[in-house]
């Protein structure tokens, strides 16, 4: 999701107050999932009004697959130990 006027949206209206402090003119969140459910949020603030172009967002996207490949390979390997180490100790 693409805010790019950060300050004029009423959905980000609770955090304007911090928002101008710090000077958050656009944001852009992006879903990090773990076996294809939502477990956190990538979200990215910029000073710059419309800052979240196309190739910009696109780029986010697929940070946000790479890191949501490397979630689902941890659980992966977990779950593997998990059941090696119960194996072993049988």
């Amino acid at each position: 999701m693409v805010t790019s006027h950060y300050l004029e949206e009423r959905t980000t209206q609770p955090w304007h107050a911090v928002a101008r402090q710090v000077g958050v003119q656009s944001s852009a969140s992006i879903a990090l999932r773990q076996f294809g459910a939502v477990v956190a949020t990538l979200a990215v603030y910029s000073d710059e009004p419309d800052f979240f172009k196309s190739d910009i967002v696109t780029t986010l996207e697929q940070v946000a697959e790479a890191v949501s490949f490397g979630l689902d390979d941890l659980a992966t390997r977990s779950s593997l130990q998990q059941a090696q180490d119960r194996a072993l100790s049988a």
